[in-house]
């Protein structure tokens, strides 16, 4: 058959992006039917039939000048050989393969540069805060008052946990046990003694905790923080027996209240060691100090303006029993005093080592 040379010029379907919206839900191009819109937005672009799908429901085969493409959409047919690190992949012997093969360039990217990894988690706690613990003054009445907190844990990428107390236990070691329901709150008062060694203990008790994520915002169920209960401990409130230092105007007897009336008081446990500085006016007729027996006989005193000469032989020991606050049981102190034949004429200062 000879062959047919015909002159003429192909027309692809085409029109106005009015009237393809006006035939979108009706007109179903055929398989391989390109239709160009010619004006518009789309201007230049165009769809394929497939022979069922509507001109509405297909996609623009081509974007324009503005299109964009989806990392997701865009895959690799090799893995890839780089000369420089990428991301978790560094190169050894010149060289590093990253895994590409079949893989889209959201894939690649996700598997060198976002490794996830699971959070770390802080455990619930609970803290106790009180000024009144503390050592006192033997014979002290304290009333022990508490401010109990739950801490409600962390997750290192998140969520805040959720964690709160659904309730409070908080017992103390008195001898006959008292026990409060509240994160604050006050025990009966009580007086201290010597052998005093008071603390309380807070429960608090919670639910579950939220759903914490990983690095990359994954839930990670098996960090979550499951309902249970924390618990904390303060104490102690203890007791000790003061130190007294002083001077007086005459040489009274040396009396429990005459001691306890010095003006100095050491204000906590008197420990082998312990220094005094005791100031004595002019008029002074006696120098006195007292402190328990159960300790160490004094150490040294020293005459600070006598260029600080040791005078310790100048004062005698007596033993007194001295009562604690408040009137209560007295213990045996050992009592130092040096009397003065005149009034001290010249401000002076004594140091006291125990």
């Amino acid at each position: 058959m000879a062959d047919i040379t015909l002159n003429t010029r192909i027309q692809l379907r085409n029109d106005t992006e009015a009237n393809w919206l006006l035939v979108a839900d009706t007109a179903i191009p055929l398989v391989g039917e390109i239709c160009i819109t010619n004006d518009g937005e789309h201007k230049g672009q165009f769809k394929i039939g497939d022979g069922t799908s509507t001109w509405g429901a297909l996609p623009y085969a081509n974007g324009g000048a503005d299109v964009q493409v989806d990392a997701s959409q865009v895959m690799f047919s090799q893995d890839l050989v780089f000369t420089e690190p990428f991301g978790k992949y560094v190169p050894s012997g010149g060289k590093v393969t990253v895994p590409a093969n079949g893989d889209s360039l959201l894939e690649v990217l996700l598997n060198a540069f976002a490794t996830d990894s699971n959070p770390s988690i802080t455990q619930p706690s609970v803290s106790i805060s009180s000024s009144d613990f503390k050592a006192y003054e033997v014979g002290t009445n304290v009333t022990p008052s508490y401010t109990a907190t739950l801490n409600a844990g962390n997750y290192q990428y998140g969520p805040a946990t959720g964690i709160t107390a659904t309730s409070w236990n908080v017992v103390d070691n008195a001898a006959e046990p008292n026990t409060l329901n509240t994160a604050s709150g006050s025990f009966p008062q009580f007086q201290v003694v010597d052998d005093t060694n008071y603390s309380i203990t807070a429960t608090a008790t919670y639910g579950d905790g939220a759903i914490p994520k990983t690095a990359l915002g994954q839930d990670y169920a098996d960090g979550q923080i499951k309902a249970g209960s924390k618990q904390a401990t303060k104490g102690t409130i203890t007791g000790f027996r003061n130190g007294f230092y002083g001077t007086l105007t005459d040489t009274t007897e040396l009396t429990s209240t005459v001691i306890r009336g010095l003006s100095g008081k050491n204000n906590r446990a008197v420990t082998a060691g312990t220094v005094w500085n005791i100031s004595i006016p002019v008029g002074a007729k006696r120098v006195a100090f007292a402190y328990p027996a159960t300790i160490r006989d004094v150490s040294s005193v020293q005459d600070v303006n006598g260029l600080n000469a040791e005078i310790k032989t100048a004062f005698t020991m007596i033993t007194v029993s001295v009562l604690g606050a408040n009137d209560y049981s007295g213990i045996d102190y050992k009592v130092y005093y040096t009397d003065y034949a005149n009034p001290n004429d010249t401000q002076n200062t004594y140091k006291v080592t125990i």
